[in-house]
């Protein structure tokens, strides 16, 4: 964080609940989830004051609620955070999302963090995923859709372990960047997407989700979160040579 210049807003998207990153930047007072006086405003600046907004260095999105929210009988999100709420006006506490299924709530604030997470995926040109299963087909149509929009997009995932039947012998080394899964055996993680987005486990309306992506849209890493952010700006380097790789390759049709 002191690295980055002062104007530098980070904007991380999870589906984690737990308080991690908040606490960590608890005396930084640097991350703001879309609460402003403990009540859910969300992220439209028009919504936030200028203290807070200046305030923040990351704006974090939790798709899937966090184990700090709570809904009020009266339909009002809060962050309990040493405040005292009468139990009696406490419809729902831990405000979240739990299990697999659909996914797809119209109420804030769950509905307006997948419309800003879907804005997100617009605007970039490379995802980094980190530490995602893929479980989640609500997400995945998300991301895959985006991919399919346009031959720029590029999907670079960090994931120490997500198909079992991926081998130590389909990695190789490629544009220094270690345990690069081999274009031939990319059909099998291809395949695993295939086999979530179809599996009833996980998503109550199998046949509206995406079921194929190209293998050309995506690069994966079998390595830890800590390596990533040990040498992030060698995975963007990374993703910059592979883009333009693609791109020469499509060239020559």
């Amino acid at each position: 964080m002191q690295a980055l210049n002062s104007d530098t807003k980070i904007e991380i998207f999870t589906l984690n609940n737990d308080l991690v990153i908040e606490t960590f930047f608890k005396n930084e007072n640097s991350v703001y989830t879309g609460f402003v006086s403990n009540k859910w405003v969300g992220f439209e600046k028009e919504n936030i004051d200028n203290d807070t907004l200046n305030a923040s260095r990351i704006n974090f999105y939790k798709i899937h609620g966090s184990l700090d929210w709570c809904q009020l009988t009266d339909g009002t999100i809060k962050k309990r955070m040493n405040e005292n709420i009468d139990e009696g006006n406490i419809e729902l506490q831990p405000f979240l999302i739990f299990g697999h299924g659909a996914k797809i709530y119209t109420i804030d604030p769950f509905f307006s963090l997948l419309e800003h997470f879907k804005n997100a995926l617009k605007k970039k040109k490379y995802f980094f995923v980190i530490g995602y299963s893929f479980f989640d087909p609500h997400i995945n149509n998300l991301i895959f859709n985006e991919l399919a929009s346009s031959a720029d997009k590029l999907l670079i995932i960090i994931n120490p372990k997500i198909a079992d039947d991926i081998s130590e012998n389909d990695y190789e080394e490629k544009n220094g960047i270690q345990k690069v899964l081999k274009r031939e055996a990319k059909q099998k993680l291809v395949d695993f997407f295939s086999n979530v987005q179809q599996n009833p486990i996980y998503t109550e309306l199998p046949d509206f989700n995406i079921k194929k992506i190209s293998s050309d849209v995506f690069e994966y890493v079998s390595v830890g979160v800590s390596d990533f952010l040990t040498n992030t700006e060698s995975y963007i380097d990374f993703a910059e040579k592979i883009a333009s790789q693609y791109k020469d390759e499509t060239n020559l049709f």
